[in-house]
């Protein structure tokens, strides 16, 4: 066996920096950015896959101490709602008017084609202090775009 070959084994959850554990048995991957979600309305909150902690994945990266997931505050792929930075809901679905406050969208991901024309897609919505593997830290000056004009 190569060492390349060897370097391609499961990360177990447990050990992965991109796992946040509740318990020492039990936490949620936060390694993809969420994916626009077909036929959702736009209170949609992004929800993390619970995982137990002995379970693993290819994708998973040996957690070190520099490792780990990037909050969505301070990910180059969050776009805050308004000028405040939060989202401004007709109803506030599974979280509190507080948590609506200080949520964004997260664009990481570009909706794939799909069969039906005229579906219509929903970027869910993350807070501030959400993270994932796939973000990138926003430079010291964020795009205009991020804030759109009211």
């Amino acid at each position: 066996m190569t060492e390349a070959a060897a370097t391609l084994a499961p990360v177990r959850c447990t050990g992965c920096a991109f796992w946040a554990h509740f318990n020492a048995s039990v936490g949620v991957c936060r390694r993809r950015a969420p994916s626009p979600a077909v036929g959702a309305d736009r209170e949609t909150v992004a929800h993390w896959p619970e995982t137990f902690a002995e379970e693993g994945c290819g994708d998973g990266v040996a957690r070190t101490p520099d490792s780990g997931p990037q909050t969505c505050g301070d990910c180059a792929y969050w776009m805050r709602g308004n000028e405040d930075g939060g989202l401004e809901p007709m109803n506030f679905n599974d979280q509190p008017r507080a948590w609506w406050r200080r949520a964004g969208r997260c664009v990481r991901h570009a909706p794939l084609p799909l069969a039906d024309p005229g579906t219509r897609l929903v970027w869910p919505a993350t807070h501030a202090s959400d993270a994932c593997g796939e973000g990138r830290p926003r430079g010291p000056t964020p795009p205009a775009d991020l804030h759109p004009a009211s």
